[in-house]
């Protein structure tokens, strides 16, 4: 059975390309706020990818300094969950028939200097896990949900 979000709304336009043909243009509309999709988006993707030049260059430096500096704690926290999961992932996989898992994984840690470049989504990793840890490792403000 699929579980229905209705929290997701879908937007439809139709655009004229050329004289007699049209395009169908579908976007999804998230049930977050201008100011949550800012803070999530900058601690995701960085203050560089996020921002244009004439806003990064708006901002003061000590702005600049704490953008940076909280984008890249929230990518290391990420980092490190995602290890956490891929250990937990890799774990499942290797349970032998008495439930016991073998000895190859009994001291597995995550490792802060290794880069985990697999997906989110390969790791089941959700955009609501991601507010989660990063409101727990204070990334995100405790009030974001209701910014």
């Amino acid at each position: 059975m699929n579980a229905i979000n209705n929290n997701v709304k879908y937007v439809c336009s139709v655009s004229t390309v050329s004289e007699g043909v049209q395009n169908l243009l579908v976007s999804k509309v998230t049930p977050f706020s201008e100011k949550q999709k800012e803070l999530y988006g900058r601690n995701l993707i960085g203050p560089n990818n996020f921002y244009t030049k004439e806003q990064w260059f708006a901002f003061n430096s000590n702005k600049k300094k704490r953008i940076k500096s909280v984008h890249l704690k929230a990518q290391n926290v990420l980092n490190i969950y995602k290890q956490e999961r891929l250990i937990e992932i890799t774990q499942k996989m290797f349970i032998n028939k008495k439930g016991n898992v073998k000895n190859l994984f009994v001291d597995t840690e995550v490792d802060p200097t290794f880069k985990c470049t697999l997906p989110l989504k390969a790791l089941g990793i959700t955009k609501n896990d991601i507010i989660d840890l990063w409101i727990k490792n204070k990334m995100l403000p405790l009030n974001f949900r209701e910014l």
